[in-house]
């Protein structure tokens, strides 16, 4: 079966390249990176992507057909994303599975859809077809009949690559560098069902991609590797480096067993400056994270900060937790603005609070600026798409706490969205709305806006 499929120079015999991420069962939302192993496997050395994959009967059960199945249908959905807009091919990935009868089972596996101008969130809706033609490669006509086939389907796969996208090929080699540092489903240090692994929703900015190069070794410590006498200091063990992101780690403390992050600022940030400002101030009105501590480290500082809670909206009773979080969002955002601190970053990714409400904190101070007055004004794109306003966006000179308010409303908008249609709910879309403003001026204040809702509970 092998010697019937001759790789055509596009291709080789190499492993799956880029990480599949999956949830696991032992705790929820904690995700492991894996990479599929099978018998047999072809990919293009330019897109990363697998056109063939292979099994031998290997599992009594069969279990090992279904597993190869699951791949192929993967490297279908990924594959069509990296076809050229204009191609007029289906992207298809062929599957053989080998039984013990030494009968050969030929699959053709594709996503069914429009056409390869989808927009990219419609890719995961489409169908999967799975056409299969069985061989018995006992019967030398059958036999033949497959390696014709093969040999076809070769031919097939070479037309297919020259509509592949290099440029949209280069997104899968960003999820690579991205998956630096993720544990393993298969983490023999660190198996699935002993790790208290951290929820994907308590990381700020996630999908952020790093510039990392080359290929990810496991449970590497990243930014980490050269404080090791800091962290014999500090206690603490590293667990393991975030997804995404080396700068940031789960460490346990050898004191008490508990958890915390531990993340490395460059002394190029001031970062560290801006939470020891915050920190160091005393109110109840301050809701920037508390416990951090502060270790120097070569090159910059260690911040070590305790673990409390999930991302805004993984509340899991939102309806019952709205007016509660509303209130501590806008009070957290004044008291920095009353300080003359604009966070640049606001998002329900850094505002953190316990998933059964409580206490709200809000963290990553990395793009954060100290302002002299309220005027002061700044040029350059710095936030997270999405939650950027939009005169950052446009380049245009802007004012940082302006813009704040503008991300701040952006985020109010998101923990609405997730809580069922109430009288609250409905006023606070619309204090939302008023602090999207296109036009800067007419956004109100955060104290405006905390007195407007003392003004609607009055009422």
């Amino acid at each position: 079966m092998a010697a019937s499929f001759t790789y055509p120079p596009e291709f080789r015999e190499i492993p799956w390249s880029f990480p599949i991420f999956v949830r696991t069962n032992d705790v929820l939302d904690v995700w492991r990176k894996y990479k599929p192993k099978s018998d047999l496997m072809a990919s293009s050395a330019n897109h990363l992507i697998p056109f063939f994959v292979s099994e031998a009967i290997s599992m009594m059960d069969g279990d090992d057909r279904f597993r190869m199945l699951l791949q192929a249908i993967v490297a279908a959905r990924a594959g069509k994303i990296l076809l050229k807009k204009t191609s007029k091919r289906k992207f298809f990935v062929v599957a053989v599975y080998l039984d013990k009868n030494m009968v050969a089972s030929r699959y053709i596996i594709m996503q069914t859809g429009q056409g390869n101008d989808e927009p990219a969130e419609e890719f995961h809706q489409g169908d999967v077809s799975i056409h299969c033609n069985d061989f018995d490669l006992t019967d030398k006509i059958k036999a033949v009949e497959f390696v014709r086939e093969m040999y076809n389907l070769v031919g097939e796969l070479n037309n297919l690559v020259k509509d592949l996208d290099l440029d949209t090929a280069r997104a899968l080699k960003q999820v690579v560098d991205a998956a630096k540092g993720v544990l393993s489903l298969h983490s023999t240090k660190y198996p699935v069902q002993q790790t208290l692994a951290i929820r994907m929703d308590t990381i700020p900015d996630l999908l952020k991609l790093w510039d990392i190069h080359g290929y990810e070794r496991e449970d590497e410590y990243g930014a980490f590797t050269f404080v090791q006498k800091q962290l014999l200091d500090m206690k603490c063990a590293i667990d393991f480096v975030v997804y995404g992101h080396e700068s940031l780690a789960v460490v346990t403390r050898k004191t008490d067993g508990s958890r915390g992050f531990l993340k490395y600022v460059d002394t190029t940030s001031r970062e560290v400056e801006i939470l020891q400002f915050l920190g160091g101030i005393r109110s109840p009105m301050n809701h920037t994270i508390s416990g951090a501590e502060f270790w120097p480290a070569p090159g910059g500082t260690l911040i070590l900060m305790p673990v409390v809670g999930g991302r805004l909206t993984s509340l899991e009773n939102p309806n019952q937790h709205l007016w509660s979080a509303a209130s501590q969002l806008v009070e957290g955002v004044l008291f920095m603005h009353t300080l003359l601190v604009a966070h640049m970053d606001l998002k329900p990714q850094n505002i953190i609070i316990p998933p059964w409400g409580g206490h709200l904190s809000i963290i990553d101070f990395s793009s954060s600026i100290r302002l002299k007055n309220r005027r002061q004004k700044f040029r350059g794109v710095t936030g997270t798409p999405g939650y950027i306003a939009p005169e950052v966006e446009r380049e245009d000179a802007f004012k940082p706490i302006q813009a704040d308010l503008w991300s701040c409303g952006q985020t109010l908008n998101q923990l609405c969205l997730i809580c069922d249609p109430t009288p609250t709910c409905d006023f606070l879309f619309g204090v939302a709305d008023e602090l999207m403003s296109e036009d800067p001026d007419r956004r109100p204040t955060m104290r405006k806006v905390q007195e407007m809702m003392v003004a609607w509970m009055e009422s």
